[in-house]
């Protein structure tokens, strides 16, 4: 029974580890461009949110429940508020060209995610709801959880309108058509789907594995879209 949880963490760490590589390389390539470095900040704080993970399931397995729980509510909650803070000055940026607007997005972003984990830290805010083989799964505040969902189903309407509008650049075949940021929303988007179905709980069995083992593959396609002309 122990293998399932620690392969799960495992994988979490094979995330870390391509998150932290891809938001260097980033860094390191597209330095000049406040949107990719927030793209680039994105994708740290995703590896790091992972990283928290498997370490979490390793201390649960080994009958750490307390610190399990201050990791979740403290570590892994900070981080996921974080990703969607730092990505949405890219997301915004993409669909308007308008750096003014993209910051002050950033920094309301900023104020709700204070507010989020303003509840997010209260005692008892993060409960145990199950766990199997190879998985926990937590129940957090309500009031956390709703303005994440805000967050988030901004942000990814954000992400999807401009998948869909490089989507119809490539049909037209106009010179407007992005290659890297075309995959790079197809990746968020795909991350964002199986991490909002992590977060919310949708299974602690196998498939969650699987998912995260999915979230490995999205960080590869962003490495491809920043480096494929290198390659």
């Amino acid at each position: 029974m122990g293998t399932g949880m620690y392969l799960n963490s495992f994988i979490c760490f094979l995330i870390f580890a391509f998150a932290l590589w891809t938001s260097f390389y980033i860094y390191r390539e597209e330095k000049r461009s406040w949107s990719d470095m927030s793209i680039a900040s994105f994708w740290l704080c995703a590896g790091l949110t992972w990283l928290f993970v498997g370490i979490s399931l390793i201390v649960f397995k080994k009958g750490l429940i307390e610190l399990d729980i201050f990791i979740n509510q403290y570590l892994v909650q900070t981080t996921i508020f974080a990703q969607i803070t730092l990505g949405i000055y890219y997301v915004v940026y993409r669909i308007t060209k308008n750096k003014r607007l993209s910051f002050a997005s950033f920094l309301l972003f900023i104020a709700a995610s204070i507010v989020g984990l303003y509840f997010a830290y209260q005692p008892q805010s993060l409960t145990l709801v199950s766990s199997t083989y190879c998985s926990t799964e937590y129940k957090i505040d309500p009031i956390t959880w709703n303005i994440f969902q805000a967050m988030f189903l901004f942000a990814m309407l954000g992400v999807g309108l401009d998948v869909v509008r490089n989507f119809i650049y490539k049909i037209k075949k106009s010179d407007l058509f992005e290659f890297r940021y075309f995959l790079t929303g197809i990746a968020i988007l795909t991350y964002g789907i199986f991490g909002f179905l992590d977060q919310l709980g949708f299974s602690a069995a196998w498939i969650t594995v699987l998912m995260r083992s999915l979230i490995v593959f999205c960080v590869g396609i962003v490495f491809i879209a920043y480096s494929h002309q290198e390659i």
